[in-house]
């Protein structure tokens, strides 16, 4: 079976079903490879944060923009398991605390 997320550009897979880039070349090809399978976007109260969601079978990616234009950093979640097992602390070593609390927060709800 096609994979369709085989052309996903990482830079990261700090744990298994997680892969994260910050490329911003890479966010902006991934972003147009899936763009037809965005489910949602969420502008964020109180932040200049919004975050932008892909659904891809059971595939999620999340893009998190900075004041809606710039791309900021970009998460490919390939199992649920993903859910259970990561830590803000994955996340700090690749962003600072307010978006690694985000896109934590948004695994956890």
């Amino acid at each position: 079976m096609y994979n369709i997320l085989n052309k996903y550009l990482f830079d990261f897979n700090p744990i298994d079903g997680l892969y994260i880039t910050l490329n911003k070349n890479n966010i902006e090809i991934n972003g147009l490879n899936y763009r037809k399978y965005t489910t949602g976007v969420a502008e964020l109260k109180n932040s200049k944060y919004s975050l932008v969601f892909y659904s891809v079978n059971s595939n999620s990616l999340i893009t998190v923009l900075e004041n809606g234009l710039y791309t900021h950093s970009q998460y490919l979640i390939t199992s649920n398991k993903v859910i259970d097992d990561i830590s803000i602390y994955d996340l700090l070593k690749y962003v600072d605390f307010e978006i690694a609390d985000l896109v934590f927060k948004y695994f956890k709800y």
